[in-house]
């Protein structure tokens, strides 16, 4: 549809999409059943976008898709696991997204063989990107392309207020892990600032030292920042440091200071970007 809500068009079935760098195609997760026999089986979950049991990445041509002339490609077509969160790259080459098997999950909707895998917009070159006992959801490529956060459910296993869901960032090929917050709250859909100096992302209001706002005590989830180059550290005191606590600021700053009224955002928010045609 037109930013202003108008030309609303039917694309195709199908959760998360995210456009291309030149605004050509979309990447989303979908029911490969449906866009094989036109059956969609049931999402596995009840958040909204939620995969099904045989969701893979597609990759879709807009104009061509709505045009006839094409349809959505499967770049994953992955029997056996769940592929979701998909993510393009800077240059329009890569896309990131998480995959886990369809056995996969304990209780809590943790999902500890969920990992994050980059592949070429093609459907080649699939590569695995981490490996580990922890769920990773919801990847987002830097702007250079050089570094991807990501939510991740990392922490004591064992602990009943852990592991909530921090953000973390890595390099693109899945080296250097470093983990930006650290509580015991809800912290997700993180997405990198254009400048790539700072994260966005939602956390439970209440939560954390913030500025400039006071803390607020309704636990509705907000937007917050977060300094791109925090560190955060059990062993440390303070957990979590950055560069501008050198200048007597903070890592994290929240933005909204929603209410009972406004209710809770759990999708997360999107940065925008300036963009001026000649």
């Amino acid at each position: 549809m037109s930013a202003d809500g108008t030309e609303q068009t039917f694309l195709t079935r199908g959760s998360s999409a995210t456009w291309s760098p030149d605004g050509k195609n979309v990447a989303f997760h979908a029911s490969a059943s449906y866009h094989t026999q036109g059956i969609t089986l049931p999402p596995i979950r009840t958040d909204p976008g939620a995969p099904t049991i045989d969701s893979d990445i597609f990759v879709a041509n807009v104009y061509d898709v709505i045009a006839g002339a094409a349809l959505p490609m499967n770049i994953t077509n992955s029997l056996h696991m769940i592929e979701e969160d998909a993510n393009w790259s800077p240059d329009g080459t890569k896309i990131v997204f998480t995959s886990d098997p369809v056995d996969d999950g304990l209780p809590g909707a943790n999902y500890p063989a969920k990992e994050i895998f980059v592949i070429n917009a093609d459907g080649t070159g699939l590569t695995r990107l981490t490996f580990n006992t922890y769920e990773e959801r919801a990847p987002a490529w830097s702007p250079d392309g050089s570094r991807i956060v990501f939510m991740c459910r990392i922490g004591d296993l064992l602990n009943p207020k852990k592991p909530a869901f921090e953000i973390c960032v890595m390099d693109a090929n899945g080296a250097n892990l470093v983990q930006l917050t650290d509580n015991e709250v809800f912290d997700g859909t993180p997405n990198y600032s254009p400048d790539g100096q700072k994260i966005l992302f939602q956390r439970p209001s209440g939560v954390g030292r913030v500025s400039p706002h006071p803390t607020l005590s309704l636990p509705f989830p907000q937007l917050f920042v977060v300094d791109a180059d925090t560190t955060c550290n059990d062993a440390l005191t303070p957990k979590c440091t950055c560069s501008a606590m050198l200048l007597g600021g903070f890592c994290e700053t929240r933005l909204s200071t929603g209410n009972l009224e406004s209710g809770p955002n759990f999708l997360g928010g999107q940065w925008g970007q300036l963009r001026v045609h000649k």
